[in-house]
């Protein structure tokens, strides 16, 4: 990807102050997401190799949608959350934030065994883009002639794949060649789109009330606290998979005392994730919250999603405890 680099390098990222008419969900912009790792898992039981380590039916994941997923520890605290999508050739392919990747794969690959699946790194072979706005969907359609229609879709095109990101009206995700990513941002188009640093893909992941682990919060959560099985990254149809007795026992038999909310800070400095959050209203004598995602936010203050003891929430007060700020509550698109 030679040629892709010294691109970036002409191409600075701004930050979010000094995007203009940066304001919301329809800002248009460009961000290069290569802290995602890309990783293609094939072979004859990769299939069924996956559908009993991950949480989403992987049976169902078909070329034309991509899902998101979750790994866990025996007792359901997610070691990783990643998105799945399958290509052509029946590969599936995974991406996940490379704070947590290594550790990911390395234990994912401890249960192989005898199955016939191959691991794979293309995180140095494809290109990863975060594109929004309507002026990125204009750019993406008179380049590739077709859109993923639906939340989630995927299109597919040679060595390509363009994903369709849910709860906003234009965001896609480009998986390809440093060749075709040169050939899409050197169209006369892409002037109208400005490169973005990360925080502003973060910030459009919170909007969208869409979480990411990090190292700081591997086997904090059980996947039902981040909202996983209302963003279709838990099926409580399919067979034993690792986590799975506890997973269901919190859906079938237990209550939910923690669950992820979109929530505002006007604290001057983003969190650190994995940060407490805390109630002089809170029971429980553990944790009453963490920071999952924290970004700055276009009016001003910190946009976060947050895992909050549900009572404390509905009796107000809670506070970051970094800067001791209190948070208000934002709605979820879900």
């Amino acid at each position: 990807m030679a040629d892709w680099q010294p691109f970036l390098s002409s191409h600075p990222a701004v930050s979010m102050g000094e995007l203009a008419h940066f304001s919301g969900s329809e800002s248009p912009l460009w961000v290069d997401l290569s802290h995602l790792q890309l990783w293609q898992l094939q072979g004859g039981d990769t299939e069924l190799f996956l559908q009993g380590q991950l949480s989403s039916n992987v049976q169902s994941l078909g070329p034309d949608l991509s899902q998101l997923s979750s790994y866990s520890t025996p007792k359901g605290r997610m070691l990783a959350m990643m998105r799945l999508l399958r290509t052509p050739d029946g590969s599936v392919w995974m991406l996940l934030p490379d704070s947590i990747a290594a550790a990911t794969l390395k234990r994912l690959q401890m249960f192989v065994l005898r199955s016939e699946v191959k691991f794979s790194d293309y995180s140095d072979h494809r290109v990863r883009l975060g594109l929004n706005g309507e002026a990125a969907a204009t750019l993406l359609q008179r380049h590739f002639g077709t859109l993923p229609e639906e939340e989630n879709g995927v299109a597919q095109f040679d060595k390509t794949q363009l994903l369709r990101l849910p709860f906003a009206p234009h965001r896609y995700l480009l998986i390809t060649t440093a060749e075709q990513a040169l050939a899409l941002m050197q169209q006369p188009d892409a002037a109208n789109l400005p490169r973005a640093e990360r925080e502003a893909w973060e910030w459009l992941d919170i909007s969208a009330g869409l979480p990411s682990l990090d190292a700081a919060t591997v086997e904090a959560f059980v996947p039902q606290m981040a909202n996983l099985q209302l963003l279709g990254g838990v099926s409580f149809k399919k067979g034993c998979y690792t986590g799975q007795e506890v997973v269901a026992r919190m859906q079938y038999l237990g209550k939910l005392k923690r669950k992820m909310y979109r929530l505002h800070s006007e604290s001057a400095q983003c969190p650190t994730i994995g940060s407490e959050l805390n109630s002089p209203h809170s029971k429980s004598g553990q944790w009453v919250g963490k920071v999952v995602n924290a970004a700055p936010a276009p009016q001003g203050g910190v946009d976060l999603l947050a895992v909050v003891e549900i009572a404390a929430m509905e009796q107000g007060g809670v506070t970051l405890v970094e800067g001791g700020s209190e948070v208000t509550l934002l709605p979820l698109p879900y």
